[in-house]
């Protein structure tokens, strides 16, 4: 599973949640981000979903984080920091 954080490959991990968690990481550690939408696909679990969304408010607790079922077919993350 690779991480992209605006065209460039930044990570490459075997386990989908652990990349996850990685590029979740990444993303809210960038200067002036504070929130995280993270659209999950088709292929990710609510199990997934949910450690996920558990690791992001445990570990940036000052950070807005929304899960939105996307349903993509492609990705089974997608994520939007602002």
């Amino acid at each position: 599973t690779i991480g992209v954080i605006e065209k460039e490959i930044v990570l490459s991990v075997k386990d989908r949640l652990d990349a996850a968690k990685q590029l979740s990481s990444r993303l809210l550690e960038l200067p002036e981000k504070f929130m995280l939408t993270v659209f999950c696909g088709a292929d990710s679990t609510d199990a997934e979903c949910h450690e996920l969304e558990s690791f992001c408010k445990e570990t940036y607790p000052t950070s807005e984080v929304y899960f939105i079922n996307g349903g993509q077919e492609v990705y089974p993350y997608v994520f939007v920091a602002e």
